[in-house]
């Protein structure tokens, strides 16, 4: 926290020197005239209760403008920066480098996309491993450490258990495998769920399998029931739902087609 007493120092601090320094500078001019820490955030917000313009643009020396300005072709920002540093000596950075080619609308022609026909170094290489890294490179034939073998059991994020049915890593649904070893596969539009709601009770008379259609209906109006017995009668009530509704579409379908016939008859 800055001393209060300190407020007239900073301002007199930050108006002798920002026509001249960045806020960076003009961070670090604080905090070596005051003896307390400034951040780029806090010297900004002492700037703007001094009224005075937060940052300042450094113009480059007239010989590193005419330089910059002949040779930008080809010549990014951050390649131009160290060429005029080096050649002129001047302080200036990338950003500053960035709002000068904005300024004067100077096009390098670096658009950062490959050219068409671009050959890329790795072509025809495997790939690339720095020397020195063979000792640790995954050897052929090697086993990671959480595998499973084929058999093995794990149960989800939704709590089904799954089984490891081939290499490397095909999972199915084990209530799924005992149904359809005892049943044959699953019809087309069918699911195999638990009588009991407990999915891990994969015993196959705990399974039944239902349509898409039914199971709808059970999720929508009668939900599923921790009694076996009560799961089986609310099945079949969503059977004879599914079935008047199929009978009421169809009966209307038959009555309109008779409508059209009368009226063509007329």
């Amino acid at each position: 926290m800055i001393p209060r007493k300190l407020r007239a120092q900073i301002g007199e601090v930050l108006r002798a020197n920002v026509a001249e320094h960045s806020v960076e500078e003009l961070a670090e001019i604080l905090t070596a005239a005051t003896g307390h820490p400034f951040s780029r955030s806090m010297t900004g917000y002492y700037m703007r209760m001094n009224g005075l313009k937060r940052g300042t643009v450094v113009l480059l020396p007239p010989e590193a403008e005419k330089y910059v300005l002949e040779n930008y072709r080809g010549v990014g920002p951050s390649e131009m920066t160290a060429r005029v540093i080096s050649l002129f000596g001047c302080r200036y950075d990338v950003e500053r480098m960035k709002g000068f080619y904005g300024r004067h609308r100077l096009d390098s022609g670096i658009s950062g996309r490959f050219a068409p026909g671009h050959v890329p170094w790795t072509k025809g290489k495997k790939g690339y491993s720095p020397p020195g890294t063979e000792k640790t490179r995954f050897q052929k034939g090697h086993m990671p450490e959480n595998h499973r073998e084929v058999g093995s059991e794990r149960i989800d994020k939704d709590g089904y258990t799954l089984v490891k049915v081939a290499e490397p890593n095909v999972w199915m649904l084990k209530h799924r495998l005992i149904w359809e070893a005892h049943n044959g596969p699953v019809p087309e539009g069918c699911a195999v769920v638990f009588r009991n709601q407990d999915k891990t009770d994969c015993r196959p008379e705990n399974l039944m399998c239902i349509t898409r259609g039914e199971l709808g209906v059970m999720c929508r109006k009668y939900k599923f029931s921790e009694h076996p017995e009560i799961n089986d009668t609310k099945v079949l009530l969503s059977r004879l739902i599914i079935r008047r509704r199929r009978r009421k579409r169809n009966a209307g379908t038959v009555h309109k087609e008779d409508g059209r016939a009368r009226e063509h008859e007329g």
